[in-house]
This record gives structure tokens, C-alpha cells and sequence, in this order.
């Protein structure tokens, strides 16, 4: 301030001079990143069905645990439609989930060729809760047919022999 007011022409010869700044970018090219992270998106929930033993389920949250973008996918997922689109497409559903178990457990069954009553492939597949609703109950009734028509022909089979 006192060089202001007593020497102000030396002041403006010696003062620093403003550097202009450069328009602020975006160091993220979210075209690219949103088609990289569709197919990663694909790719971790196919990973996921096809996982051996137990089922599990497939949901936002495990897919972004797999391919290390949890928070990435719960707050820039705005950024990325296709990403958004896929992952739509790939969630399961409680009761797409509840019908894997079925079909998982059927198959623990046929590997142990027993043919179980319905509440222990319920129980096996845990979907007591889901046991009325319309999908799970076909895919009980389905499941209990095919392991009766399969060990029925086991059964013929080895009475053959």
C-alpha cells in the first residue's frame, strides 16, 4: 500500500505479470471410458452367473466391486449411458435371482440323483420368502418335473442292466 502511494510508477514495473489461464478441460474422455466400462459391466456379470457354487445375485453393487468402480458407477453413471443401459440389462432381480438358486439347487440334486419333495428344494435354494410368487413357483414346479423325469429314467436305465 505505501509503494502505491509513494512510488507507484516503480511498482508497475516490477510487479508480476498475470498469467493468462487456459480454459479448464476435462481430462476424462467419457465417450471412451463409457464404452470401456460397458463391456467390463458385461463381462464381471457374466463372470458372476457363471461363478462355481453358490449363486450370486447380480447387482449393481458386486459388479462395481469386481471391476473396482463402485463409487464410479454409483456417482458419474449419469456420465455413461451405455454403461447405464448395460447395467439395466444385467441386474437381477429378486426373483431372477430366486430361480437361479432353483435351477442350482436342482442340479446339486440330480448330481446326487435324489429326488427331493418341494419344501427341501426350498430349502436348499432358500427362496422360502419368494415360494408364492408367480416365476419362483414355476420354476419349483419345472425344476421337481425334471428331476422326476430324469431319475425315473435312471432308474429304467439301471433296472435295464
Amino acid at each position: 500500500a505505501w509503494l502505491r502511494r509513494n512510488d507507484s510508477e516503480w511498482l508497475e514495473g516490477h510487479k508480476r505479470r498475470r498469467q493468462r489461464r487456459s480454459q479448464p478441460r476435462t481430462g476424462v474422455d467419457w465417450k471412451r471410458r463409457d464404452a470401456e466400462y460397458a463391456a467390463a459391466v458385461q463381462n464381471a456379470a457374466s463372470r458372476l452367473k457363471a461363478a462355481p457354487g453358490r449363486p450370486v445375485q447380480v447387482t449393481k453393487t458386486a459388479i462395481g466391486r469386481i471391476i473396482g468402480a463402485h463409487s464410479l458407477l454409483r456417482q458419474k453413471l449419469h456420465k455413461m449411458p451405455l454403461t447405464a443401459q448395460v447395467l439395466a440389462d444385467v441386474v437381477e432381480t429378486r426373483e431372477q435371482y430366486a430361480n437361479r438358486r432353483v435351477w442350482w439347487a436342482t442340479d446339486l440334486y440330480c448330481q446326487e440323483d435324489i429326488l427331493p419333495r418341494e419344501w427341501q428344494l426350498v430349502m436348499r435354494a432358500n427362496v422360502y420368502s419368494l415360494r408364492k410368487t408367480s416365476a419362483v413357483k414355476c420354476a419349483l414346479e419345472g425344476a421337481i418335473n425334471m428331476l422326476r423325469s430324469k431319475l425315473l429314467q435312471t432308474d429304467a436305465g439301471r433296472a435295464a442292466l
